[in-house]
């Protein structure tokens, strides 16, 4: 089965990450927005489309980078939760380092209907 959905904690990124390249091509800047989610662990794709929602917004991002996510987590009170994205300091929308949130790989669900529909 293919992993479509993630559901865990939302982190931001910037300092020394800020004009280093991004693993699908370009660079942190921030002319544009996107995610990075463990690609290598997921089996997601460079340039899939990501529904992000956390702290009651729903945002749309292309998976533009990827990192060691999947090996740390936030501690909490019901436990240490696993860190599912990350996404650049300028584009957060939550308050704090992190906020509780569900990671939706919309090409990676058409993909699926697409194998399952024997196209």
């Amino acid at each position: 089965m293919r992993v479509i959905v993630l559901i865990g904690i939302l982190t931001w990124y910037a300092g020394p990450y800020v004009a280093q390249p991004l693993r699908c091509g370009g660079i942190y800047d921030i002319s544009h927005d996107w995610i990075a989610v463990d690609i290598d662990v997921y089996h997601w794709q460079c340039d899939d489309l990501i529904r992000v929602d956390a702290a009651g917004e729903t945002q749309w991002l292309p998976l533009l980078d990827s990192g060691l996510l999947s090996r740390y987590c936030v501690e909490t009170g019901e436990g240490c939760i696993e860190i599912v994205g990350d996404v650049p300091g300028h584009a957060a929308w939550w308050t704090g380092l992190s906020a509780p949130g569900r990671l939706l790989n919309v090409s990676a669900a058409r993909r699926e209907f697409e194998r399952r529909a024997g196209r």
